[in-house]
Formats: C-alpha cells, structure tokens, sequence
C-alpha cells in the first residue's frame, strides 16, 4: 500500500507541510514500515531468520521464482487439498474482481461514486502482492491467504462497479452472471476438502459437492451456459 499510494503520499505531505513540517508525517511513514520488524521477529531473532532461510534452500522444498505457475497448477489438482473447492473459490474470486474492476476502469477511467486514486491503488497493491508472491521458495496455493483482506475490498469494489454499469445494460448483466457461474462450476469442481486436522469431522472431505447424487459442478457449468445463451 505504502508503494503504490507513494505518489498520493507525497502529495499530501507537500501540500500540508506548512501546517505539520515534515517530522511528523515521515514518523508516522516510518512506523508503518517498521510495523513488518514486530510480525515478523515478534518470537523470533534475526539469527533464526537467516538460519532457517539457509536450511530452506540447501535442503528444500525450494523452486525458483519463474516456476510459480506450479501454485496455479496446484489449484487444479482434483484429488489434492491444494486444490480445494474453498481454495479454488477464493483464488478465483480474487482474480476474477482483480480483472474486472481492472477492464471496467481501463475502458471507462472512472465508474461514477467510486474514487478513482484508491481504487487503483488497490489494484497496484493486489497486483504487486502477486508479483512478490513468486519469489516465495514454495509455491503452496494455501499462500495466497495472505491476500484474503485485499479479496474482501476488492470483492467490495467489484459488486458496486458492476451494479453501476451493469445494471443498465443487459449485454454486462448477462456477461456478469455468465462470468460468476462458470467460477462457481470450476470451484466446485474441487473436493471438499480442507487444511490436513480440518478435515477432522468433515463428511465428504474427499470428494467433489453433490446434490442427489448430481455434481453440484455440472449444475453449475449448466447454468453458465444457458446464461450466456
């Protein structure tokens, strides 16, 4: 956040800078940054830190940074919890608001009611996370819940952008709908399954979500296609 609204920041520091100085304001900025020091060394000492990155890369699991297409492939791995219907949705879920307010703001520059300036620092937030994301020596698909807040307010700003430019139109309504099916029918496409002791209790863990019988995925992929007919 703090990258992206850098240009924002800035500003805002220049214009109040004859009523607050500039200690003020890059304490505060520095408090933030120093914010990662206390998650990350909150148990731990910077000695583990090294040593435990050490141990990563000499014994494993460890895979460069241009194979992280292998955390997507991940996600389509049926009989795998990495590629879990819950894990599937989110994912999904993500990409699918990243795009469309993306399309929406490219095509149009501004959606009446919505800030334009944090919407697309939203935007670069998300898609600098993802970037960060591939120089992670393991590409689990259980990482990407590092970006469940991001998903929240991007889920936020996708449901209000298209009731404004969808709504009225029938052709970006039927496109919508059309668009959120077929996410559901690929999530549910995955088992029911969760993270190792959470499928402890869980009936059906290892399967795909059924209704009489019927893969709740085929019903779905059914309604996507009649919708876009």
């Amino acid at each position: 956040p703090l990258l992206t609204g850098a240009r924002a920041i800035a500003q805002r520091i220049r214009r109040r800078r004859a009523t607050d100085g500039l200690l003020a304001p890059l304490a505060v900025l520095a408090a933030a940054l120093s914010l990662i020091t206390v998650v990350v060394f909150r148990d731990q000492t910077l000695a583990t830190v090294a040593e435990s990155a050490r141990i990563k890369y000499k014994v494993g699991p460890t895979i460069a940074w241009y194979q992280d297409f292998l955390r997507y492939y991940f996600l389509t791995v049926e009989s795998n919890v990495e590629g879990s219907m819950s894990r599937r949705f989110a994912v999904l879920v993500l990409l699918f608001c990243l795009f469309g307010v993306l399309f929406v703001l490219l095509r149009r520059g501004r959606v009446a009611g919505l800030a334009s300036g944090p919407a697309w620092r939203l935007i670069g937030t998300t898609a600098v996370g993802l970037l960060l994301l591939t120089f992670t020596p393991t590409k689990w698909a259980v990482q990407f819940g590092a970006f469940a807040g991001l998903a929240g307010v991007l889920g936020a700003v996708t449901a209000f952008t298209f009731a404004r430019i969808g709504l009225h139109s029938r052709r970006n309504l039927t496109l919508y709908v059309t668009a959120l099916l077929f996410l559901l029918a690929w999530a549910t496409s995955g088992i029911n399954g969760w993270f190792y002791v959470g499928n402890y209790g869980v009936p059906w863990y290892d399967i795909q979500p059924v209704i009489a019988s019927h893969p709740v995925t085929s019903m779905f992929l059914t309604l996507s296609i009649l919708t876009g007919l």
